[in-house]
C-alpha cells in the first residue's frame, strides 16, 4: 500500500513538474488557411541566401570584410524601400574594447578566412541596421522583427558560409521588408538585421541586439513584443531526422521528423507566443510547434530575443531547431544548397499573416 502511495505521489509529481517546466502549444485545429504563397518568394529567398552565404560567405569579427559587404546589402535592400517619413532607414553602428584572450579565437593567415591576419576587435565597426514601418495610428507602439546575419566565427569545427544559421533568417527578414514597406500597420514594425550573434558576442555586452535592444529602451515608445527570425530554412521527411531534448521527450510524444517550424518562449512571454502561433497557424497549413519553458532551459535563449527579455519585453525565437536537426549547424557544410526554400515560402507567408495582426492596435 505504501508503495502504491509512494508511486502515485511520484506521478502526480512528475505531472506537476511537466506542467510548471515547460507547455506544450497544440494546434487547436484551426481552419485551413486560404492564403496563397507568392510563386516568386522562393526564388528571391534563395536569391538573398546566395548573396550572403555563396558570393560572401564568412561573415564574422575574423572576416570584417563580410560583415561589411554583408551590411551594405542588406542596406542597399532596405534603401529600396525607403519612402520618408512611413518607411525610414536606422543605422547604428559601434566599437567595443578588445575581448580577453580566452574568448576569442586566434586563427593563422592560413586557416582565416581572408587568409589575412585578423585585426583587433577594438578596431573593427560593427553596425545594426532597420527599416522603420510607422504605424498609421498608434506609432508609439512598436513591434520588432529580428535576426542576425553574422555567421558563425570558425568556433565549432571551421569557417563556414552560415547558410541556415543566419542567412535564412536575414532572407525572410528582407522579405518582410519588402511586404510591409507599402503596406503599414497600425503598430510601428521595426525590422532590424543584428551584427554579433555568435561567439565570441554571444550573451555580452557586445551582442548586436543587445546593444540595438538598449536604444529600444526609450520613454516615448512601448515595444510591444519581439520576434526573431533564427536558422529557419532546413526541413527533412525522413525518420529521426529530428532530435528530441530529453526534458521534452519525457513529457511529451514530440515529433521525430524535422519538418516543422518551432516558436519558443520563456513564460513571461506566454500570451505573445501563443498569439504569434495563432496567427502563424491561421495563415498558412505548415507543421508548427509551440513551446514556453524557462529561459534556463539549454537551446531556448540561443538568438536575439534573448536581448529583449533582458529588457522586460516579450519575445519569442522562430526556428527550424537547427542544433536538433540540422547536421551542418555551425559547420562549412552549412551550404545554400541545403536549404528547402520553397518550404520556407510558406514560413515567410505565415511570417507575413503574424505581422498582419501583431501590428493592430490592442493586440497582445
Amino acid at each position: 500500500m505504501k508503495a502504491a502511495v509512494y508511486g502515485l505521489l511520484g506521478l502526480f509529481l512528475v505531472l506537476n513538474l511537466n506542467a510548471c517546466l515547460l507547455e506544450r502549444i497544440p494546434d487547436a485545429g484551426h481552419a485551413v488557411p486560404d492564403r496563397t504563397v507568392d510563386t516568386g518568394l522562393a526564388e528571391r529567398l534563395r536569391g538573398h541566401v546566395e548573396v550572403l552565404a555563396v558570393e560572401i560567405g564568412q561573415r564574422s569579427y575574423l572576416a570584417p570584410e563580410g560583415l561589411d559587404r554583408a551590411a551594405d546589402y542588406i542596406e542597399g535592400r532596405f534603401r529600396s524601400y525607403e519612402a520618408a517619413p512611413t518607411s525610414t532607414v536606422l543605422l547604428q553602428s559601434y566599437r567595443m574594447p578588445e575581448l580577453p584572450d580566452e574568448r576569442l579565437h586566434r586563427c593563422t593567415p592560413v586557416e582565416c578566412p581572408t587568409g589575412q591576419p585578423v585585426p583587433p576587435v577594438s578596431e573593427i565597426e560593427f553596425r545594426n541596421l532597420a527599416l522603420e514601418i510607422r504605424g498609421t495610428k498608434r506609432p508609439d507602439e512598436v513591434l520588432v522583427i529580428g535576426a542576425h546575419y553574422d555567421s558563425d566565427g570558425c568556433e565549432s569545427g571551421g569557417c563556414n558560409p552560415g547558410a541556415d544559421d543566419n542567412a535564412s533568417g536575414t532572407a525572410a527578414l528582407l522579405e518582410l521588408a519588402r511586404e510591409f514597406h507599402a503596406n503599414p500597420r497600425e503598430r510601428t514594425v521595426r525590422l532590424v538585421a543584428f551584427t554579433n550573434e555568435e561567439e565570441p558576442f554571444f550573451h555580452t555586452q557586445a551582442m548586436g541586439s543587445l546593444v540595438f535592444a538598449s536604444r529600444d529602451d526609450r520613454p516615448d515608445e512601448m515595444v510591444v513584443g519581439m520576434l526573431s527570425l533564427e536558422t529557419i530554412g532546413y526541413y527533412s521527411d525522413e525518420p529521426g531526422s529530428q532530435d528530441v531534448p530529453w526534458i521534452m521527450s519525457a513529457f511529451f510524444d514530440m515529433p521525430t521528423v524535422g519538418n516543422f517550424i518551432t516558436f519558443v518562449g520563456d513564460w513571461d512571454s506566454e500570451d505573445f507566443v501563443r498569439a504569434s502561433l495563432s496567427a502563424f497557424r491561421r495563415t498558412v497549413s505548415f507543421p508548427s510547434e509551440g513551446l514556453v519553458t524557462y529561459g534556463w532551459v539549454e537551446g531556448v535563449d540561443w538568438s536575439d530575443h534573448w536581448s529583449y527579455w533582458q529588457q522586460g519585453v516579450p519575445a519569442v525565437m522562430i526556428t527550424d531547431t537547427a542544433p536538433n536537426r540540422n547536421r551542418c549547424y555551425h559547420k562549412p557544410c552549412d551550404t545554400a544548397d541545403t536549404l528547402d526554400y520553397d518550404r520556407m515560402a510558406h514560413v515567410v507567408t505565415g511570417l507575413m499573416g503574424v505581422v498582419e495582426v501583431l501590428g493592430q492596435a490592442g493586440t497582445k
